[in-house]
Formats: structure tokens, C-alpha cells, sequence
């Protein structure tokens, strides 16, 4: 199970350069563990971590690729998914599931189904 200091200790380290110099249309990323009692079974296999993340901008586009060279899940798998083992997180066994808004508060993207 991911404890509460790891997913602040996370939610410090996404929100810090490491993130923003690479995306900078990111304004905040909140992250939250599992409130769902159903995804912590013991007998589960993954753990989940819920990211919601802020954008600077509306969206104008259809594509946030075109204009902000921003592809969220490429920043979840790759950028996001590197800092887990740091914080004790064993990255085989975590599912990260996130909503992307945008400056109006609006949800643009999701991989929560």
C-alpha cells in the first residue's frame, strides 16, 4: 500500500522543476491515493495513484501536441512513472490514473474509465 508520505512526497517532486521545465503549460499536478476501499484488497496487484493535472491554458485545440509539444501520457509513463522508485513505490505493481483540466476547469482528457 502507498502510505501518505509517499504520495506528498511525490506530489512534491511533480510539482517541482522536474515536471515544469519539461512542460511548462502544466500548472499544478494534485496526486491522491485510492479513497475506493475495493482498490486496496490485499489480494490486489497494483496499487493506484490518481493524478489530477491543471493546465495553464484553455484549450483551443484539439491536439495540446501542436501547440505545447504536451502529451500527457508520455509525461505519466515515462516522466512521472521515473520518480516512483525513489520514493519506495515499486513501479511494476502501480497503476496511475489521471484527468487532465484546463484553465477553465474543464476536463479535456482522461485515462479513468
Amino acid at each position: 500500500m502507498i502510505n501518505d508520505s509517499q504520495i506528498k512526497g511525490l506530489e512534491k517532486l511533480v510539482n517541482s522543476d522536474v515536471i515544469k521545465s519539461i512542460y511548462p503549460i502544466v500548472g499544478e499536478i494534485e496526486v491522491h491515493n485510492s479513497d475506493n476501499p475495493f482498490d486496496v484488497l490485499e489480494d490486489t496487484l497494483h496499487l493506484n495513484i490518481y493524478l489530477n493535472i491543471y493546465l495553464n491554458e484553455p484549450k483551443e485545440e484539439d491536439d495540446l501536441w501542436d501547440k505545447f509539444n504536451f502529451d500527457e501520457y508520455w509525461m505519466v509513463d515515462h516522466h512521472i512513472r521515473r520518480l516512483l522508485p525513489y520514493l519506495g513505490i515499486d513501479n511494476d505493481k502501480t497503476s496511475i490514473r489521471f484527468s487532465v483540466y484546463d484553465a477553465n476547469m474543464d476536463m479535456i482528457k482522461t485515462n479513468d474509465f
